[in-house]
């Protein structure tokens, strides 16, 4: 029976379970035992399965989902929130992901939430499902087919009658009595494992649900889920605003951060955080970080340059610095190149050394004992990586990041022979 007061019988969070592979494979099983049916037409004589879902989190998650029953050949319902936290069915980028989800042959129906309305009767709760129910035809020109309770409370779910506001009622005493019912609701199986309903087909009928925002590409926790769910659509809502200002040609004032900003072009998987640390203003993680990706930056160089020279892999250089680590970055740096890299990047070996220092205060846990801000220590490591990236790409060894771009010329120093340079690391 589905009640407000219902307890778990199950904390087993079962991460592996909410991933798309494993919901496909639902979905197979699913068809071989049941026939997918909606809430417009229940054939009530059958071994039917209802197929729900409640937009709580993520649309962007509910489109995956779609896709995949979609390509399995079966259709679910999609219960929409006006009212949600965590996303704007009216807002353009979400509203076209409702009307693809519509595009590929599934149902909407409305996900409503009692406690915003403050509903107060059975007279209420028909006349507000209604006009959500409105909301649905006028904005995505399709019928809606049924309703659910978003967080229900006792009294909502005492409303039991079959329909409200011209829409069936997913908690209408029939259902309750006739239907068992599986939900992944706060992403576990809090009763039973939707899995082994499914195989054992024990139910003669059954009503699924899912929340999209659980099931993600790989198996992680309930709360990750959530977070990559939540701070993935703030992302997105980030590069909205961004690409809007470009498109209109208006000026973008950012701040100090445009320090950063040519990272998003040759490291844009960096860049998410790098910006967001910025934001944050977590300028002592961002500066280890900066300093982290520089000392890439600048061993990339090196690598690319040598398997050029010595034309072998990048992947035997590397096996060489793995195998024999003698040098610090700056140290290889110099010999590889006859400079020394605060020579390239027009900083003095002092002040160069200062950045290293700050690092390593870092690394042990200590007080910055330099005197300065860490976001100043931040401008200055992205503008010395500006710098050797610029420097790179004319010496034609690619961005640092990137792959080497061949040459005509190459007026770098030249090494020792590749047999010195084989005693040297033991590369075979």
């Amino acid at each position: 029976m589905i009640s407000a007061d219902n307890k778990a019988l199950n904390d087993s969070p079962a991460d592996e379970d909410f991933t798309e592979a494993h919901y496909s494979a639902l979905l197979e099983i699913a068809k071989k035992n049941y026939i997918f049916s909606t809430y417009d037409s229940v054939p009530w004589d059958k071994n039917f399965l209802l197929w729900r879902h409640d937009l709580d989190f993520s649309l962007n998650r509910a489109l995956a989902l779609a896709r995949i029953e979609h390509d399995c050949g079966v259709k679910a319902t999609y219960f929409i929130n006006f009212h949600s936290e965590f996303y704007n069915p009216l807002e353009l980028g979400q509203f076209q992901i409702i009307k693809s989800i519509l595009a590929l042959g599934h149902h909407l129906g409305v996900h409503f939430d009692g406690t915003f309305h403050d509903v107060s009767s059975e007279e209420d709760l028909d006349s507000l499902v209604g006009q959500e129910a409105d909301l649905i035809r006028n904005n995505f020109g399709v019928e809606p087919t049924a309703f659910s309770f978003h967080n229900p409370v006792s009294a909502h779910l005492n409303c039991e009658a079959d329909i409200y506001g011209g829409l069936v009622n997913c908690y209408s005493s029939r259902f309750k009595r006739e239907v068992p019912y599986c939900s992944d609701s706060n992403g576990y199986w809090r009763f039973r494992r939707l899995h082994d309903v499914l195989s054992d087909a024990s139910d003669r009928c059954l009503q699924v649900l899912t929340h999209p925002g659980w099931w993600q590409k790989k198996s992680m926790a309930p709360r990750e889920r959530i977070f990559r769910s939540i701070f993935g659509r703030a992302r997105a809502l980030m590069c909205s605003y961004d690409e809007g200002m470009r498109a209109h040609a208006r000026i973008n004032h950012i701040g100090a951060s445009s320090a950063i900003c040519f990272i998003e072009k040759i490291a844009p998987e960096e860049f998410e955080l790098i910006d967001f640390m910025w934001n944050k203003q977590r300028f002592d993680a961002l500066f280890f970080h900066l300093m982290n990706i520089h000392e890439q930056q600048a061993k990339r160089l090196c690598e690319d340059y040598l398997s050029t020279v010595y034309e072998v892999s990048v992947d035997q250089v590397r096996l060489a610095f793995s195998a024999r680590p003698l040098f610090t970055v700056p140290e290889l740096f110099e010999y590889i190149f006859g400079r020394g890299l605060h020579e390239v990047l027009e900083c003095s070996r002092e002040h160069y050394g200062l950045l290293l220092s700050a690092r390593d205060l870092r690394v042990g846990g200590r007080l910055n004992a330099l005197g300065e801000s860490y976001e100043g220590y931040c401008t200055v490591v992205a503008s010395l990586m500006q710098r050797l990236s610029s420097w790179g790409q004319m010496q034609r060894i690619g961005s640092g990041f990137g792959k080497y771009q061949e040459s005509t010329s190459m007026p770098l120093q030249i090494l020792p022979g590749w047999a010195q340079w084989v005693e040297r690391f033991g590369v075979r």
